[in-house]
């Protein structure tokens, strides 16, 4: 599963001008594929936790409008 944490270009992917999400329910889990039990992923800002599956963040909401070019955001 490598190939899950390969870094993407600019030109392949889009924030949409929102900040990056640590809270999105797409966000792998610090411990995503790890084999052994350790981390696999360290978030670059301290204290934050990753991998959540309660639902959407407010900022997975606000992305989906803006991608889908809704005119009210959550």
């Amino acid at each position: 599963m490598e190939h899950n944490f390969w870094m993407k270009e600019n030109t392949t992917t889009t924030m949409f001008d929102l900040p990056y999400d640590y809270g999105s329910i797409l966000h792998y889990s610090d411990k995503a594929f790890s084999m052994n039990g350790r981390r696999t992923i360290v978030p670059k800002k301290a204290g934050v936790v990753i991998g959540q599956r309660k639902g959407l963040s407010n900022l997975d909401f606000r992305r989906l409008n803006r991608m889908y070019n809704c005119t009210t955001e959550q």
